[in-house]
């Protein structure tokens, strides 16, 4: 499940909200869209802080995780994927094709082979 909240404020009323939401947090009374966001006791945590700037830009983001997360269908065949190299790959590749050149040469064959009968 994906909850997002998006505000638009000053710098001053970012952090009065800021403060406010972390007391939340931490007393397991925040809610995003109505779930409540709960952060175990009992599991380490990953914190990341990650910032990006540039001249018309910038981007502050504080990114909390904890427990191992599903794979997705599309990440689980990402992932899946990435094992096969791009020899194999190509292997397969190569074996599929002269599989289709001796399918397509006997099936010439088999075409000159029944007219040859009439």
């Amino acid at each position: 499940m994906n909850s997002t909240e998006k505000y638009v404020g000053s710098k001053e009323e970012f952090y009065f909200f800021l403060k406010d939401e972390i007391i939340k947090l931490f007393k397991d009374k925040l809610k995003i869209e109505g779930t409540r966001v709960l952060i175990p006791d009992d599991e380490k945590l990953d914190y990341e802080f990650n910032y990006v700037k540039d001249e018309n830009y910038g981007n502050l983001s504080i990114k909390v995780s904890w427990g191992q997360k599903q794979l997705q269908e599309e990440e689980f065949f990402n992932e899946f994927f990435k094992e096969f190299t791009k020899q194999d790959i190509q292997n397969d590749v190569d074996v599929n094709i002269q599989e289709n050149i001796q399918q397509e040469s006997s099936m010439v064959i088999d075409k000159v082979l029944t007219m040859d009968k009439y």
